[in-house]
């Protein structure tokens, strides 16, 4: 399908609105199977993240993470007020990297571009406001159908992991596959 017109831009303290519309876009997209990122309940279960975190992270905005929404246009002038997906940008400020995660799209809107222009814009965000050389990301090792997905976008493995221990990883010692990507 072809792209729509989208607008993309860093979350604001009024965002705070879209808290229960940002709940349901991020845990639709990991935890239903509407979704072609669901991440399988054999390796997580549980919410990907509560109302309460994703109002954290709208007050608490660049510091230190930076999160982005993704809008459609749903009035007749055109604006931009329907959200449709978030990405979040995590600064390594001692090694100089931008740690990409938290890429949600509405699955109703899934494979029209969305999530490539939210990727995107992390990397922009990372290379021109950050001003970063290097974008990372962590994928769940069996992920395999993502993991192309980002191959295709120019990421490669560093050749490294990690193991990370979470309440809603019911499999022992989750393994992730660490991807980076120059941004010169």
């Amino acid at each position: 399908m072809a792209p729509q017109e989208i607008y993309i831009r860093n979350v604001l303290l009024s965002d705070v609105q879209y808290v229960e519309r940002l709940y349901k876009i991020i845990n639709s997209a990991y935890r239903t199977d509407e979704s072609w990122t669901t991440e399988p309940p054999e390796l997580v279960n549980g919410d990907r993240i509560t109302r309460d975190g994703i109002r954290d992270l709208i007050q608490r905005n660049g510091d230190p993470n930076h999160i982005l929404l993704a809008f459609l246009p749903s009035d007749e002038e055109g604006r931009p007020d329907d959200v449709v997906g978030t990405i979040e940008v995590k600064p390594d400020r001692t090694q100089r990297w931008g740690l990409i995660g938290l890429l949600s799209v509405d699955p109703t809107q899934q494979s029209r571009g969305i999530g490539g222009r939210l990727m995107r814009a992390a990397q922009e965000f990372i290379r021109d406001e950050l001003e970063y050389e290097e974008a990372r990301l962590m994928v769940i090792k069996e992920r395999s159908d993502i993991i192309v997905w980002y191959r295709k976008l120019g990421f490669e493995e560093t050749g490294g992991g990690e193991r990370l221990r979470h309440p809603s990883f019911p499999k022992e010692g989750l393994v992730f596959t660490v991807f980076k990507k120059r941004l010169v």
